[in-house]
């Protein structure tokens, strides 16, 4: 037992030496300087071996303000990832689709750490601006039982409020596995100045859906400074038929219906035998 924990604490020293004497490098960078409300960002995080140790065990932490988000299973703020090795005089590169939620501050910081040991104490940070255009849109999903069918409406208004015309303007939704996608995308060339950009998506959720299902709006177009690309989420909860409840019912509608038949039966004779008495 004392020759693992030896084994062990070596193990860790001979980690912590080959990180100290490698020399790991940092940069980061985003596509966009500027993102509005759900607009999508890519952020890249470049690490890079200046010597010729390799680098074992590389934590990196991604943190930034609440206003970005990024954009993986979950949406948060934090994103924390391992490299097992950089060799000597390689480079490794961290992609991550960032995302603004808000606007409410001019700007908003990402600090990338990164090192091998807690407290990370090496980091670099990128500012981002938050800032509002002039197009606007209202988007809305609502969850319908459809011809006995669960159904996920997608209302979706882009209104151009813009001094300038829109172009190359998209919209479609994405759903889970399964989910039967009704409504293509729309596309149009332009969107004129207070012209609008307008559709009602329909996704049929398959007899099993359950739990938290995630819908996504996708939509975009390009303005004179750059492309613009947006993701708005939906969480809707679905839950199973309970098909035991189901045959249930339809056993008593089946009784009540076939007391109700007999019922009227009865009271014919009873009618039928009166007037013969007569």
């Amino acid at each position: 037992m004392k020759s693992h924990k030896i084994l062990t604490i070596m193990i860790c020293l001979i980690a912590i030496l080959s990180f100290a004497n490698a020399t790991i490098l940092a940069s980061t960078s985003v596509d966009k300087k500027n993102l509005s409300t759900d607009e999508i960002g890519l952020l890249s995080v470049k690490l890079f071996n200046d010597s010729n140790t390799p680098a074992k065990n590389v934590l990196v932490r991604i943190q930034a303000d609440n206003q970005i988000r990024f954009v993986t299973d979950t949406e948060e703020s934090l994103f924390i990832t391992n490299i097992e090795t950089i060799t000597g005089g390689e480079g490794k590169e961290i992609l991550l689709k960032i995302k603004s939620v808000s606007s409410a501050k001019p700007s908003a910081n990402i600090y990338t750490y990164f090192g091998n040991n807690e407290p990370l104490t090496q980091a670099v940070v990128t500012m981002v601006g938050t800032v509002e255009l002039a197009a606007t849109e209202k988007i809305t999903a609502e969850k319908k039982n459809v011809n006995g069918k669960d159904t996920v409406l997608v209302s979706f208004l882009l209104t151009n409020l813009s001094e300038e015309v829109l172009t190359k303007a998209s919209a479609e939704v994405i759903a889970p596995k399964d989910f039967e996608i009704i409504t293509a995308p729309i596309m149009v060339e332009t969107i004129a100045i207070n012209g609008k950009l307008e559709k009602t998506f329909q996704i049929i959720a398959p007899l099993d859906a359950q739990g938290q299902q995630k819908i996504i709006v996708a939509y975009g177009y390009f303005d004179s400074n750059a492309p613009h690309y947006f993701e708005k989420q939906f969480l809707l909860n679905f839950q199973k038929p309970n098909y035991s409840m189901i045959i249930l019912i339809g056993l008593i509608v089946v009784i009540v219906a076939g007391y109700l038949y007999i019922k009227r039966d009865d009271k014919k004779q009873l009618i039928k035998g009166t007037s013969e008495k007569k």
